[in-house]
């Protein structure tokens, strides 16, 4: 997997990945930031998000014990885990989980849903001995001020 075609493969990659970040407001001025990654799935029937359910958890134990300032999605969008993109389903030993999210909201993103070309839901099965790539925010970040974050994708394949 190397030369025009790889690059252009990971650069797709990145180009529906999205950071799913919150911030914590330790004192007056000083703030921690916590993410994972999200991807959007359109199977043609529905428009939804994926997340790593660990995710979640993290976010769920750090609102129990800490003053949470947001819970954003990408650029700015406000995540609304209560509301508008409650969790739709999540299992915790593939460690997963889906979240509503509307067409409008990917859109202003900047990010494009993975609708494949597959006839059915779910698709079938990765071939063995085949590339995959993946793509993500892994808990790299820069602070430049409680307003400013700025996050690292780390993509690859194999």
């Amino acid at each position: 997997m190397s030369g025009g075609l790889a690059k252009a493969e990971l650069e797709f990659a990145t180009s529906v990945t999205s950071p799913l970040f919150w911030k914590i407001k330790h004192g007056s001025n000083n703030y921690q930031v916590r993410n994972g990654s999200a991807f959007f799935l359109d199977t043609g029937t529905a428009v939804f998000g994926v997340t790593a359910n660990h995710v979640f958890d993290e976010w769920r134990k750090d609102v129990a014990k800490f003053e949470l300032v947001d819970f954003d999605l990408g650029r700015g969008i406000s995540f609304d885990i209560s509301g508008k993109n409650r969790i739709i389903a999540s299992h915790d030993k593939i460690d997963i989980a889906t979240f509503h999210i509307s067409k409008e909201e990917i859109t202003e993103l900047g990010k494009t849903p993975l609708t494949g070309s597959q006839k059915s839901w779910p698709p079938k099965s990765p071939e063995r001995d085949r590339g995959v790539y993946h793509s993500g925010f892994a808990c790299i970040e820069t602070l430049a001020s409680p307003d400013e974050i700025s996050f690292g994708i780390v993509a690859g394949g194999g």
